[in-house]
């Protein structure tokens, strides 16, 4: 199986880039600031590399079945450079280098290496250039940069205006819209370099415009409701929700909120509750959702059902989610939840389980959705099982799973996830019945716990062949386990088995990294297995 996936793009684009800068002969100094600049960005996309603004390339390519080639990498590396550079002229102009590598060495540095940074972006692209058999393809990627980078600086211009820049909602959106034309322009590169006409391009530059919106207004909600301390109310900042706010406000409301700013961040409660009374908020949201549904109508209306169209409306779906409970959206319900296949193994898997359990009064059938990530999730919120889709995406999902069992060959990876899925269902739909029953807690561990016992329970007694298999796996992936827990997962995993543990009434997270998410989760389930399990006394202690 010869895949390519979003995280090879992205080593990919490393080489590239840290050669590119060993081949200048730097002065020492900025070789290291240079080489920080960039390894910081990468450790930050990293953790979520489906959200970075690579992933719009990357998804643009793969849905029009373009390789990944010499000229695919360049363009990738002119976008990832250009929005490094971008940041860093954002942060000397914001005066926000404290805490980062260009404190100690000032803003004069700062500039000139976010100068650097993005002449040397400019050399990748004039290199994908010289890679472009079509003239008409040349002219239109210097026409995208010169488009693009004139409505970013003037964007920032408004934007350092401060108070005295965007005030309305509409303005605070231009500005927005703006700003942020360099992730436009990352699209436009995409769209081009995959051979799309002028109208899929146009629908590409306003899907991402609409994207971007989304992430800033969500940020925007965050920054006031997610942290201690609000920067943008400290700075005085217009963002579109404050914009909601003093575009509908009294004068005696604005006065209040002015003053309250003042008491910062003591009073960020009730600024906060203000803000919230005021309609401000509410509006964001629909702003959110008017621009979800424009995503999904113009990935929709170009017809193309393919996985990576999914992920981009996966994404967008769950970052507007984090604010407001998603509607599910017809039209688009073509590419969410595709027929055939894998699919519908899927769908079987959920229907022979709860003709296996109808006698202990299950709750109607959850909507499973398929995802780009390894890890099978039911979300509580959305009431959504997301399981993976090694079919679509194995690109995405197989390397993964590969490493944590210790297989090379991902044909082979494949067949035991394919044979394992009923096991991995059967724990998501425990998740699920927990939630309809009133039983789920939001103790993450001891929630994997019950699931486990019952998924454990569920196989010994409907699926006996498959239990003896799963046993083995899970036993030849543990051989050398002892080595692989660190003391806090090895602490997670006793508090099951040491002793009658109890439930947090609090939240409590994995506290841990992905990696040893999983193998707690092997070593729990080997563990469960030695016991004597009746799913009738499991479902009546946990159901």
């Amino acid at each position: 199986m010869n895949i390519y996936n979003l995280a090879q793009l992205f080593n990919d684009i490393k080489s590239k880039v840290l050669f590119s800068f060993e081949e200048k002969k730097f002065n020492e100094m900025q070789l290291f600031l240079l080489k920080e600049t960039f390894n910081i960005y990468q450790k930050k996309s990293e953790t979520n590399l489906f959200s970075t603004s690579l992933s719009i390339f990357y998804f643009i390519v793969k849905t029009w079945g373009k390789e990944f080639n010499e000229q695919a990498k360049l363009l990738g590396s002119f976008c990832t450079l250009y929005i490094i550079s971008l940041d860093l002229f954002d942060d000397v102009q914001d005066e926000d280098l404290a805490g980062k590598i260009y404190e100690n060495v000032g803003s004069p540095i700062a500039i000139n290496n976010a100068l650097t940074l993005l002449f040397l972006s400019l050399e990748f692209l004039a290199k994908a250039i010289e890679l472009e058999k079509d003239e008409k393809k040349k002219i239109k990627y210097l026409n995208i940069f010169n488009t693009a980078s004139i409505l970013a600086v003037k964007g920032q211009h408004i934007d350092l205006m401060g108070i005295d820049g965007a005030k309305t909602p509409d303005e605070v959106i231009n500005m927005q819209k703006s700003k942020a034309s360099s992730i436009s322009m990352i699209a436009k590169c995409a769209a081009i370099f995959s051979d799309c006409d002028d109208d899929k391009v146009m629908k590409y530059q306003n899907i991402s415009e609409q994207m971007v919106l989304i992430f800033q207004i969500v940020d925007d909600i965050r920054d006031i409701y997610g942290k201690k301390v609000s920067p943008d109310l400290i700075t005085n900042k217009i963002t579109y929700p404050i914009a909601c706010f003093l575009e509908t406000a009294s004068e005696n409301k604005i006065e209040s909120f002015n003053l309250l700013k003042q008491s910062l961040p003591e009073s960020i409660k009730e600024i906060r509750s203000l803000l919230h009374s005021s309609g401000s908020i509410k509006k964001s949201a629909e702003t959110i959702e008017n621009l979800r549904m424009d995503i999904h109508k113009e990935l929709s209306s170009m017809n193309v059902n393919r996985p990576s169209v999914r992920t981009l409306l996966h994404t967008i779906d769950s970052l507007a989610n984090s604010i407001y409970k998603t509607p599910f959206l017809e039209e688009s319900k073509f590419i969410l939840q595709p027929q055939g296949g894998w699919h519908k193994h899927v769908e079987n898997l959920v229907s022979n389980f709860f003709d296996d359990m109808k006698d202990f009064n299950p709750p109607q059938k959850p909507t499973v959705l398929p995802w780009h990530l390894p890890q099978w999730m039911y979300e509580p919120k959305r009431n959504i099982i997301f399981y993976s889709d090694i079919e679509g995406q194995p690109e995405e999902i197989l390397y993964l799973q590969s490493k944590l069992m210790n297989i090379s060959n991902l044909d082979d990876t494949k067949e035991i996830l394919v044979n394992e899925s009923p096991f991995v269902m059967s724990h998501e739909l425990f998740h699920y019945w927990r939630k309809e029953s009133g039983n789920l807690t939001q103790d993450y561990w001891y929630e994997e716990w019950v699931a486990n016992n019952l998924a454990v329970a569920y196989i010994k007694k409907f699926l006996p062949e498959l239990s003896k298999k799963t046993k083995l796996i899970l036993e030849q992936i543990l051989s050398n386990n002892d080595t692989i827990l660190s003391p806090k997962a090895k602490e997670i995993l006793e508090r099951f088995f040491e002793f009658d543990y109890k439930p947090s009434t609090k939240l409590v997270g994995y506290d841990v990294d992905g990696d040893e998410m999983a193998f707690i989760q092997f070593s729990m389930i080997n563990r469960i297995y030695k016991a004597d399990l009746d799913l009738e006394d499991t479902v009546k202690k946990f159901l």
